[in-house]
Formats: C-alpha cells, structure tokens, sequence
C-alpha cells in the first residue's frame, strides 16, 4: 500500500541535508490541491519517519514547536527550535503541513514527503511569501493559496 505523505513547509530551506526533488507530479499536485485533510493538532501527531525526514531536510535534529508555540524566530536559538508548525492536516494518503522556519531568513516552506512501507521519501518542496502565509487560517486557505501560485 503506497501512502504518500505531504508537508507543508513555508519558508526558505536553509542548510537543507536532502537532494531537491524534481517538479511536482500532476497527480500529487491533484492531491496536494483538492484533497480532503482531517486537521491534525501537533507536530507529534504526524508519523515519527516523517517528523525524522522533515529534520534532514531543515539539516537540523532540534524538532518543530507545536501551533502558537515557542520557537527561534530570529539569529540566534537559545535551545529552541528553529520552526513551527502553523497547520497541519492527514488524509489515507497525504500528510500536510505548513510551518514556518526561523532564523536570519525567516520563511515559509511547503514539502511534500511519500511513505511507503514505514520509509519516507522526500517529493518537492516549495514556498510562499510572507503576505499570503500569513493570510492562511484552514487547511482550505493552504490548498486555495497554492492553486492561485500554482505548485511546479
């Protein structure tokens, strides 16, 4: 049984550990885009290889803050993490998750992972700027927002 998975990362990737995928496929993007998502509540509730791979591609091992949680915003971290979770949402096939990474180059990141098996493959990865992020409220609004930029 292939489950794909999809997180939504907003923002810039620095120090990224994982090779950039190829362009989105018509048929993930069909998912990514008109898919139904139960929301998901935490970054813990999402399948832990895809919280292990969503450390690799931030090159960082510190873990994401929960929604409305504290993170490092800004240069320097102090023992925090370096992103948050701003939504996320689960389906039979796809993860999705849209979160917010910190630092220098504060940003706004979408991935988008499969899982098959209990192994988690990295997809694609794009981005949104900070005037639309911060206009996301829904799960709807993510998929809306991507749709009007049109995911490649």
């Amino acid at each position: 049984m292939r489950i794909a998975v999809l997180l939504l990362v907003l923002g810039l990737s620095i120090g990224m550990a994982m090779a950039e995928p190829g362009p989105l496929s018509a048929n993930d993007r069909q998912h990514l885009l008109h898919d139904q998502f139960t929301p998901v509540a935490t970054i813990q509730a999402f399948p832990k290889t895809i919280r292990v791979k969503l450390d690799e591609l931030r090159g960082t091992s510190d873990g994401m803050a929960n929604p409305g949680g504290d993170f490092a915003a800004g240069c320097t971290s102090a023992g925090k993490p370096r992103a948050r979770m701003i939504l996320g949402g689960i389906n039979k096939e796809y993860c999705l998750l849209f979160y917010e990474n910190g630092g220098i180059a504060h940003s706004y990141n979408i991935a988008l992972f499969s899982l098959k098996s209990t192994v988690a493959e990295y997809v694609w990865q794009g981005g949104i700027n900070y005037q639309v992020a911060n206009q996301i409220k829904t799960l709807k609004d993510l998929q809306d927002a991507l749709a009007k930029q049109q995911p490649d």
